[in-house]
């Protein structure tokens, strides 16, 4: 059925997350991983950020990079940028279940500092809907500090993936209603005017004389 309002079905997911959000505190203050990355010049990179779960508003919010602007846009707007939405995500793997990880298993060296906190038990993947803007890749690969919060992290992305698939169809049709208004909302105001909405309309196939709009 279509939800009553936009945004129903986060609630519905976000009261089937009441249980473990009460036993997963360690992800809602946030827990300190390091993100691995493939560059195309630098190759391998490892970042060490902190990331957390809101399960209320089904996002994981991470600390930025290190510096003066980051720093500043997070400390004003703590909420509204560096995060990632959860609704996105389709796959979550334990191990070396990815090519970065593949890469980097044959790459690393013995010796290396970051070989021995690089271990399979310790590392997890999570996989983006490659059909939606998700800024940066569509996998996020990570390395936890121990067997313990990986599987804190693994069981959490897995509940939620579960839950989503009871409201899919809800979850779709609001993507699709946001993908519409946000192609039609050229100015990128987040409002629409009169040519925008216009326009709106004519994506979802209803048409009005000028006078009725």
């Amino acid at each position: 059925k279509k939800p009553k309002k936009l945004g129903e079905w986060r609630d519905t997911v976000a009261k089937s997350f009441e249980n473990s959000s009460k036993e997963s505190q360690n992800i809602i203050d946030g827990s300190f991983l390091w993100k691995v990355r493939k560059k195309k010049i630098l190759g391998i990179r490892f970042f060490r950020r902190k990331f957390r779960v809101d399960f209320k508003k089904l996002n994981i919010h991470y600390t930025p990079a290190p510096n003066k602007i980051t720093l500043g846009i997070q400390r004003f707007a703590p909420d509204r940028f560096f995060k990632l939405d959860m609704a996105n995500i389709v796959d979550v793997r334990k191990g070396f279940s990815t090519d970065t990880f593949n890469e980097v298993q044959k790459n690393i060296k013995a010796n290396s500092r970051n070989a021995k906190k690089l271990l399979p038990d310790n590392c997890f993947s999570i996989i983006f809907d490659h059909r939606k803007h998700v800024k940066g890749n569509y996998t996020l690969d990570l390395v936890c500090k121990d067997h313990e919060t990986r599987e804190s992290w693994f069981f959490v992305i897995q509940e939620l993936i579960e839950a989503m698939k009871e409201v899919e169809h809800q979850k779709e049709y609001e993507l699709y209603l946001r993908e519409k208004f946000n192609s039609a909302d050229i100015s990128g105001t987040g409002f629409l005017n009169l040519h925008e909405f216009s326009l709106l309309l004519k994506q979802i196939n209803i048409f009005l004389e000028e006078e009725d709009i």
